[in-house]
């Protein structure tokens, strides 16, 4: 089979996912390229097709580099619209709360990295992870950039990319994620709050409670004091009678649990204690 688009990602080394006029295809090819393939390339592939580990794909023969053309416009969806598992290879625009934002180094084994490593290609070394949440729903992505956390955390974005569907051996659907080419792909619609202690401070017992505005999604600012640390997973704060579970990715000790006040500073400090 011969087909002809715009490449919209370079998911690896040898892998990438590829556009015509009427839909998007996960392409495989037998030699790196990581380094001289970019989105946007028009390219001519020639090859087979196959089921794939869950969607169709396309195993390259031979491919055939033609120029540039403009990216297309995306479809413009939602998180929740990808938890149904239908949009495999599909370039996409949605919007979103970032929940959380971590820069990473991605090796060719496609495993992270320490951040002093070297001697890695540019194309895998750039890389972020950003959870995003609409509602109770969230989204993994992960961007061909090192990205601002200051400025990402808690903002509401508007994110292109090319969805994947993860899976297990049975080909079954898990989650959909997102692979984004660049940073000038996200697009900060509403900016975090520059200072989390300026937010008014919320009881256990108030979260979540009747608001008309709505539950919007952003932080929140409490205080407690921590009863327990289980390091890369949570902490268990307590406010007066009520206690409250942080997620929180950080290892480490993070604070003692003899002080309110410095378990507060030292939590909003390094941007953990909002509910997610």
């Amino acid at each position: 089979m011969r087909i002809e688009g715009v490449v919209l990602t370079v998911v690896d080394r040898t892998a990438f996912v590829l556009r015509d006029e009427t839909d998007g295809i996960y392409v495989t090819v037998a030699g790196p390229i990581a380094d001289v393939l970019q989105p946007g390339e028009w390219v001519v592939v020639e090859g087979v097709t196959g089921p794939g580990n869950f969607a169709p794909m396309v195993k390259a023969e031979r491919m055939r580099r033609l120029g540039s053309r403009q990216l297309p416009p995306a479809m413009q969806t939602t998180i929740t619209d990808l938890a149904g598992g239908g949009f495999d290879s599909k370039w996409v625009e949605l919007e979103g709360i970032v929940r959380s934002c971590v820069n990473a180094h991605i090796g060719p084994t496609g495993f992270d990295e320490p951040s002093t490593a070297t001697g890695t290609r540019q194309s895998e070394r750039q890389n972020a992870f950003l959870t995003l949440a609409a509602g109770e729903v969230l989204l993994r992505v992960r961007v061909a950039a090192t990205l601002n956390v200051a400025a990402l955390v808690d903002a509401r974005v508007r994110v292109r990319g090319v969805c994947f569907n993860e899976h297990n051996a049975n080909r079954q659907f898990l989650r959909a994620a997102l692979r984004v080419s660049g940073v000038e792909e996200i697009v900060v619609l509403e900016p975090p709050t520059p200072a989390p202690f300026a937010l008014r401070r919320q009881r256990a017992g108030e979260l979540l409670q009747f608001d008309p505005l709505g539950f919007t999604g952003h932080r929140v600012h409490v205080r407690g004091v921590v009863t327990r640390h289980q390091a890369g997973n949570a902490l268990w704060i307590r406010d007066g009678d009520r206690g409250l579970r942080v997620v929180s990715s950080q290892a480490g000790e993070v604070v003692g649990v003899r002080d309110r006040t410095d378990a507060a500073i030292s939590a909003i400090r390094h941007g953990i204690v909002h509910l997610t």
